[in-house]
């Protein structure tokens, strides 16, 4: 013992367990055994936090490729969302995109084909299609790309892509719809009378969420607000050029407009993404348990080497070996065996999760494609994660081994 350093020794006898055990029976098995269920246990939960990961950030691009950062609802009746937006724009975000909208509920029916079903729609009424709207989501235009440039709202309707496969039509074939505002407007008499009007269909725009492309068609302001009538509510969308400001200028809204109705992104898709995180959680608990149940198999294979080196272990105690170095031997070797089976576990878990990335989805999920997104540190964390896992396995047979009694054990040998 002397001669051997006293942290080299428990590597090597560490690493001749792993690599060389022939004396054990089923030794050779039970490691590949052990190695393979933390390899699929490993690999599982690195696909899996890639596509939670993915879907969380996608959904985030997607809802804000639609929605903006903050929306300030203006009083029923009490402020312009022009004159709204104005202020907000010169009190609060000079730098920022701020854009007055109104919003309301309709009918949509197909002018020519009275005998269709008509379908319920969210009016989005915009003075223009704002930047963050032109970059994130696809239009289809059927006059060509550059009548976007040409006012476009004001010459007809943009509708969701999944109404216009509701209602049979198209940007490309000039299709009429009828938009009917059940209780747009009141009559001579004081009842609610509906108001109704036809565009021509000009673009289809794909946000790729269904949520928006099956329910939102884009009017021009001031042609919303005329049908919305009574029905429409008018307020201001505010996206930032720099997202981590979102709070303080949140806040600032708030001091600015306290009679106004105002909120974030998040307060609006709390319930999604609530449920997204209580999802990835229990996700992360299943899986996690999945890889504590392969790790079993190394708790096994530690107590079957330590009946089986009982010897061995009592002779390195008696020349010298302390109950630490007893320890290590057993720490290091299950350490080594996690160790491999993450390494593998995680290079096959990105491989399939790059097989996956944009994997196509039915219409009715949020998303229309599974996406994936590998997040460094958090492989990291596995990694880390299942070497700690497969040593605490191996801790009640290092624990035996430590205590080993070398005298009263090589007597009886």
């Amino acid at each position: 013992m002397a001669i051997l350093k006293p942290i080299r020794f428990p590597i090597w006898v560490a690493k001749r367990y792993l690599i060389s055990n022939a004396s054990v029976r089923f030794s050779g098995f039970l490691k590949v055994v052990a190695i393979l269920g933390v390899i699929i246990g490993i690999a599982a939960l690195t696909v899996t936090v890639s596509i939670m990961f993915g879907f969380g950030h996608e959904l985030e691009n997607k809802i804000l490729g639609f929605e903006p950062h903050i929306t300030v609802l203006s009083e029923a009746d009490s402020q312009d969302a022009r004159k709204l937006s104005n202020l907000i724009k010169e009190k609060i975000s000079p730098d920022n995109e701020v854009v007055p909208f109104v919003m309301g509920e309709a009918i949509l029916k197909v002018s020519e084909l009275d005998d269709m079903s008509p379908t319920g729609v969210k009016i989005l009424g915009l003075p223009y299609l704002p930047p963050h709207l032109l970059e994130k989501v696809k239009f289809f235009w059927g006059k060509g790309w550059w009548i976007r440039y040409v006012l476009p709202l004001r010459s007809g309707i943009i509708t969701g892509i999944d109404v216009g496969y509701q209602a049979g039509t198209s940007p490309y074939y000039n299709d009429l719809v009828q938009l009917v505002v059940p209780f747009g407007t009141v009559d001579p008499l004081g009842n609610p009378s509906p108001t109704k009007k036809t565009y021509q269909i000009i673009s289809q725009f794909e946000s790729g969420l269904y949520e928006y492309d099956s329910r939102f068609v884009i009017l021009e302001y001031d042609a919303a607000k005329k049908l919305l009538g009574l029905q429409g509510r008018e307020g201001v969308w505010v996206t930032l050029g720099d997202k981590t400001k979102l709070k303080t200028t949140y806040n600032d809204l708030k001091r600015l407009l306290p009679s106004c109705k105002i909120y974030t992104w998040k307060e609006k898709n709390k319930k999604l993404l609530g449920a997204l995180k209580l999802e990835r959680m229990m996700m992360l608990i299943l899986l996690i348990l999945i890889i504590l149940i392969a790790s079993f198999s190394i708790t096994g294979l530690s107590a079957i080497i330590y009946f089986s080196k009982r010897r061995d272990l009592a002779i390195m105690k008696a020349l010298g070996s302390s109950q630490k170095d007893i320890l290590l031997i057993f720490t290091l070797y299950a350490a080594m065996l996690g160790a491999i089976g993450s390494l593998f576990g995680i290079l096959i878990g990105i491989i399939g999760s790059r097989a996956i990335n944009g994997f196509k989805l039915p219409a009715t999920y949020y998303l229309d494609h599974i996406p994936t997104l590998l997040n460094f540190p958090m492989l990291l964390i596995i990694f880390i994660g299942g070497i700690l896992i497969s040593v605490a396995a191996a801790y009640y047979p290092s624990k035996k081994a430590r205590d080993l009694e070398p005298v009263s054990l090589l007597r009886c040998e």
